[in-house]
């Protein structure tokens, strides 16, 4: 009883005091979604202000009593929209941006190491032990992953 009690109340090696739960769901990691990764593109610097006055307007449009959509949901439609009216060079942007960019699950572990203040090299090394890619060309694929993650964290 000692021992679960020491093994179940100590903090993991993370530094965040919680257990890291294995991911045995088979599901493949995925890529952002063209939506998305428009988003990320643009969402700061040319969609905040159109999707907040659009949100703002179908709030008051929509008949007491009716359900309101959450910003969430409306925004999420908003983009989609939005992306199909875009110009041919914006959508080959976005494309290409998610052809290339890091799934979620990459990101969020890259970003966690990067937490952690390890360096570049001991997060390759951590990425190659742990076998996340399954690429041929690994320096490449980890130093677009680190790349990719401090620029999103603005390290």
């Amino acid at each position: 009883m000692k021992q679960w009690i020491n093994n179940h109340t100590r903090k993991t090696s993370s530094g965040e005091g919680k257990s890291k739960l294995l991911d045995l769901s088979g599901k493949a990691a995925r890529r952002w979604q063209p939506y998305q990764a428009y988003s990320r593109l643009y969402y700061d610097t040319k969609l905040r202000p159109i999707i907040t006055n659009a949100y703002i307007e179908y709030r008051e449009s929509v008949p007491d009593g009716e359900q309101v959509d959450s910003l969430f949901k409306f925004r999420n439609r908003e983009l989609r929209v939005m992306l199909e009216n875009e110009t041919s060079e914006v959508k080959a942007e976005v494309d290409a941006l998610c052809q290339n960019s890091v799934t979620i699950k990459e990101e969020a572990e890259v970003e966690d190491m990067l937490n952690e203040d390890l360096t570049d090299e001991e997060i390759k090394e951590a990425l190659r032990k742990k076998s996340v890619f399954a690429s041929h060309d690994i320096d490449n694929t980890t130093n677009r992953v680190i790349g990719e993650s401090k620029h999103y964290l603005q390290v």
